[in-house]
């Protein structure tokens, strides 16, 4: 079984799906009960993993099939109507969820900054906003410039 060993294994592929990071625990002080994730600490401890020991010299690809934002279930306004869904809307409940999670995005944004490592974004039916080229960006942004290439 020559053709399991690890040291054979060219490119490791991980994929993360409907992690749904909402716009955190609280929101203006009080509890948030439409926050579904409460696991930074891990997913942070998680890519440092695999940018790291064995994994530091090796390719990796982590493909995120789709929802890693619930931009669904954020506290926005009191009734979906045609306002909830706008690209002024989704800039506003992105930057909710970009401001609960900052350990988060910090660890993709090191993530992709190592040699060989790369991330590959499906939009999912809970972060379908990002269809807007500005929400696109806002997410960029949170992503050091130089690394951008490899969040795609």
């Amino acid at each position: 079984m020559r053709f399991l060993r690890k040291n054979n294994i060219k490119k490791t592929v991980l994929v993360l799906s409907d992690l749904h990071l909402g716009a955190g625990e609280y929101v203006e002080g009080r509890p948030n009960i439409l926050e579904d994730f409460h696991y930074d600490k891990e997913l942070v401890d998680f890519l440092k993993y695999y940018s790291s020991g064995e994994y530091s010299s090796r390719e990796v690809e982590i493909i995120i099939n789709g929802d890693l934002f619930d931009l669904l279930a954020v506290p926005f306004v009191p009734y979906f109507d045609d306002e909830f869904w706008s690209e002024e809307a989704a800039l506003a409940k992105l930057k909710m969820i970009l401001d609960a999670h900052p350990e988060v995005i910090q660890a993709f944004g090191e993530f992709v900054s190592h040699k060989n490592k790369k991330i590959t974004y499906i939009i999912g039916n809970h972060d379908g906003e990002f269809i807007f080229e500005s929400v696109r960006k806002m997410l960029m942004d949170r992503i050091p410039e130089k690394d951008r290439e490899r969040f795609i």
